[in-house]
């Protein structure tokens, strides 16, 4: 379940930042923080991503 969330958290920080780079999507707010919010939330879903599929797990 871990490397689900951490696609999904992924996937929604590239289509935040695609929005703000001129392909249609979420429009709220400055400008400064759309792109704090859109890279904040991609950094934390590569940030899992690199967690989950880094190491690997002992059975």
């Amino acid at each position: 379940m871990a490397k689900v969330t951490a696609w999904l958290i992924t996937v929604i920080g590239v289509f935040m930042i695609l929005g703000l780079v001129g392909i249609p999507g979420f429009s709220w707010g400055d400008m400064w923080v759309q792109w704090v919010l859109a890279l904040l939330v991609a950094a934390v879903g590569v940030t899992k991503l690199i967690r989950n599929y880094g190491k690997r797990r002992r059975r």
